[in-house]
């Protein structure tokens, strides 16, 4: 089952927040801060899963390809993540120091279900 969160970042301190699931809705929040966006979201806790695998992807050309931007964040594991309230930072001047574009956000968790061992 995979958990998909949007957003989108608008340089400059304008984020528009949208966060789906199958189930239900999650709460997500974003802001600026030089020169990170800070990406906070919510994995639920879930009855049968204690872990999550989190990759984010970016877009700056309106959702028509998305890059992975997972290795470029810092903040959460985001791998084997435990269900509760996660902070991760991207600086998008790291790769280009004269970063001025529209970037969509894309979230996607991976539930990692506890099998029983034989």
């Amino acid at each position: 089952m995979k958990t998909n969160i949007f957003y989108i970042f608008f340089p400059l301190f304008f984020a528009v927040t949208t966060i789906t699931n199958a189930q239900e809705t999650l709460a997500v929040e974003h802001y600026f801060q030089y020169p990170n966006g800070i990406i906070t979201f919510e994995l639920p806790q879930r009855k049968n899963n204690k872990k999550y695998n989190v990759k984010i992807f970016c877009s700056t050309d309106h959702r028509r390809t998305y890059t992975d931007v997972t290795n470029e964040v810092t903040g959460e594991v985001l791998q084997n993540a435990t269900a509760g309230k996660k902070t991760v930072y991207w600086n998008p001047y790291t790769k280009n120091p004269n970063f001025n574009e529209t970037v969509i956000f894309r979230v996607t968790a991976d539930v990692i279900l506890d099998l029983p061992s034989n």
